[in-house]
Formats: C-alpha cells, sequence, structure tokens
C-alpha cells in the first residue's frame, strides 16, 4: 500500500514501505538507506524517503503521487550512481524510469492526454537530473 504524508516545505515523505514490480533493469541489484531495486526490476521504497512530488507545470494530484514517488526515487539512484554504472545504461534507465512513471500514473487514473504531457516533459527535460 502507498502511503505519505506532506512535510513543511510542500516535501512527501514515505511512511510505510512500499514495494512494487517495475520494467526497469538494472545490471546490478542496489540498496540505499530509503531504496533498494533488484535486477527483476523488484523496487522497494522504505519510510522516510522523501521526494518534492510532481515536478514543472505538473500538478500534485493523487492520480500523479505514486507515479511522481517512484520516478524520483529511479532518477535518484541514477544519479547516485547506485544503479547505472556507465553512460549508456544510465541512459537506457532513465528511459525506462520515464515510462515507468507514465504506466504508473495511467493505472491510477490519469487521462491519457495528461500521461502523454507529463512524460515527453521528463522525456525532453528529464536529463538535466540524473
Amino acid at each position: 500500500m502507498f502511503t505519505f504524508r506532506i512535510l513543511p516545505g510542500g516535501v512527501y515523505e514515505i511512511t510505510s514501505a512500499f514495494q512494487i514490480k517495475t520494467e526497469v533493469y538494472p545490471s546490478r541489484a542496489a540498496s540505499t538507506p530509503h531504496a533498494s531495486i533488484q535486477t527483476s526490476g523488484e523496487l522497494l521504497i522504505l519510510p522516510g524517503f522523501e521526494w518534492d512530488g510532481p515536478s514543472g507545470p505538473a500538478i500534485d494530484t493523487a492520480s500523479f503521487m505514486k507515479a511522481s514517488c517512484v520516478h524520483d526515487c529511479l532518477y535518484m539512484m541514477i544519479a547516485n550512481h547506485d544503479i547505472g554504472q556507465d553512460k549508456k545504461e544510465r541512459k537506457y534507465l532513465r528511459k525506462a524510469a520515464d515510462y515507468e512513471m507514465r504506466k504508473i500514473a495511467k493505472a491510477d487514473g490519469m487521462s491519457a492526454w495528461r500521461c502523454w504531457y507529463t512524460w515527453a516533459g521528463v522525456r525532453l527535460f528529464g536529463w538535466r537530473h540524473v
């Protein structure tokens, strides 16, 4: 179950462990203090993980919170070189994380149009964050 709370400053924090099967397949498993991912794509996000919610012109709605959390977690792992051992793998992982964001948002009820333009936004500008 995906549960979170809002902290001062508009930051969100996971309040219970959340596990999801993704289509993001790193070449090696990785663990951080607040998340782990297996080569099979199993992502575990632990209580205490913080993220800033949907970024840019995106709106913080229920249909986008889980997707933004998973996306931010994956991007942080890529940016910190926890996953993605070389430039080519980081590029693949970023693209996979972007598609994962769109897939989760759609499953959570986001409209097709909004899924597309939020995905297009991270495809165009996400490289700045990894």
